[in-house]
């Protein structure tokens, strides 16, 4: 007896839950719900508009298609991207996402609606233009007592750092001259390489060399005079070591 009641309450238990599962079953979305369809909408917005956010131009703005350029992705030639999406305006059809006028891809199949408003407006530009100021001095240093001999040869240099204040507006900088004292040292059969290079961190001569002007020891004399080695480097906010 005890054996036949189990059985029966075993039964009736087994009822219960194939019916709890068979309801839960139905509760699961299957794809086809309209809450679905809103997230899957959701998504796919979200995708257009972040290739809408880099658009430098519109080639085609209509209310079932938009054709747009961004700036280059690395995908085939360089220079700028086209992106398209188009509907056919036909319930059913597809949303089509055509990339540099290729094969077009389907972002979402049995479209019912699919419609781009555009809201235009004027911008303002502001022309900006630059102008060359007077040469002035970047760096200036004179000695205060005697001038000391300093020999130079390949393996024997000398050089200054600087690291000119520039006004806040400026955008650009070069130098023109560089001008030192120097006389002939023995013959004058020497060539010196004086030239314009880029500093390391500790104020050291990088090995990048922006400019190199020589300066033959034929035109010195054998007193020290002020000499002048001409420059044409603009540089954009590095800090050159000569």
């Amino acid at each position: 007896m005890e054996l036949l009641v189990s059985v029966a309450v075993m039964s009736v238990i087994m009822v219960g839950l194939g019916s709890a599962i068979l309801l839960a079953s139905h509760a699961l979305p299957d794809g086809d719900s309209p809450l679905d369809a809103m997230l899957e909408a959701g998504t796919i917005t979200g995708h257009i508009t972040a290739d809408l956010r880099y658009a430098t131009s519109f080639s085609e703005r209509s209310l079932n298609a938009v054709e747009f350029t961004v700036p280059d992705r690395n995908h085939g030639d360089v220079g700028p991207e086209v992106i398209r999406y188009e509907w056919s305006g036909t319930a059913g059809d597809p949303l089509i996402r055509m990339y540099n006028n290729g094969e077009g891809t389907t972002v979402a199949d049995d479209v019912y609606e699919f419609q781009i408003k555009y809201h235009l407006g004027a911008i303002d530009t502001e022309e900006t233009s630059e102008n060359e100021s007077a040469v002035t001095v970047l760096v200036n240093h004179t000695a205060t007592g005697s001038i000391n001999n300093y020999a130079v040869h390949s393996n024997h240099w000398i050089g200054a750092y600087f690291r000119p204040e520039l006004p806040p507006e400026a955008v650009s900088w070069k130098v023109t001259d560089v001008r030192f004292r120097a006389r002939v040292r023995d013959e004058a059969l020497g060539l010196t390489m004086v030239q314009l290079r880029l500093a390391t961190s500790d104020h050291r001569p990088d090995v990048t060399v922006l400019e190199e002007v020589p300066m033959y020891e034929s035109t010195l004399t054998a007193s020290y005079l002020m000499g002048c080695v001409l420059f044409l480097v603009e540089i954009l906010d590095e800090r050159p070591h000569i």
